[in-house]
């Protein structure tokens, strides 16, 4: 699983016998190792899941020298193997250790507690996701407050705030999702008081008009565990 695609060239030429994994039943399948791996030319960078850490580490070793063949190379600070599995769950709060999270489609995937003292694979909005998703809000109340007035502003905040909600309204999420809230409430009331010299609201008087104007809040949030799983 790739979290962005490598270029073309080079993902369409892997050479079969060196990097494949060997095939193991579905049902079998957990997810252990994952190859973070960053090119000096590629922003982004990728995301590799493995089972065993065996093929992680002749992946680390060949990707390298397939790279090289390219004239390419990977970037040392950003390249890194983390042990992700049930396994090292277990062995991180057997020895009281933080486990390693990592990002991955906005998430920050961790593992954490459930009420009943067993242990899961969590999810949460990644901080740079949340940050950019709130910076790019900001700016565009900056450019918008004065352009629209107030109606046609209120429901486009509330379309982005419920696009946001839909895709990272997931369990475990429930404080980012509070936490962005608040935030555009906040930023909301700071940008509407820009429009003018004068002050369109004041707190209390924002709060009654999204009383009679409610913006969207996190609805019910989706189960991305399999349903009949047990937790660690």
């Amino acid at each position: 699983m790739l979290e962005s695609v490598q270029p073309g060239p080079i993902s369409n030429r892997w050479d079969r016998g060196s990097l494949a994994a060997r095939p193991r039943p579905l049902d079998r399948m957990n997810i252990l190792w994952i190859g973070k791996f960053s090119f000096n030319y590629h922003q982004k960078g990728t995301r590799t899941l493995f089972e065993c850490e065996d093929d992680a580490h002749r992946f680390m070793r060949v990707l390298p020298l397939r790279l090289g063949k390219f004239g390419l190379c990977l970037n040392a600070h950003k390249t890194c193997l983390l042990g992700c599995g049930k396994y090292h769950a277990r062995q991180a709060l057997w020895h009281r250790q933080r486990l390693p999270s990592f990002d991955f489609l906005g998430f920050t995937h961790y593992w954490g507690r459930t009420r009943t003292g067993k242990v899961r694979l969590k999810r949460k909005t990644s901080k740079k996701r949340l940050r950019r998703a709130l910076v790019e809000i900001n700016r565009w109340l900056r450019q918008e407050r004065n352009a629209q007035p107030l109606p046609d502003l209120w429901q486009a905040v509330a379309r982005k705030m419920r696009g946001h909600f839909n895709y990272f309204g997931v369990t475990d999420n429930s404080r980012a999702l509070a936490r962005f809230e608040h935030a555009v409430h906040r930023l909301l009331f700071k940008g509407l008081n820009r429009r003018s010299q004068r002050r369109s609201f004041s707190w209390e008087s924002f709060r009654r008009y999204c009383r009679r104007h409610p913006l969207p809040r996190p609805g019910r949030l989706v189960r991305l565990t399999p349903v009949g799983s047990m937790p660690v």
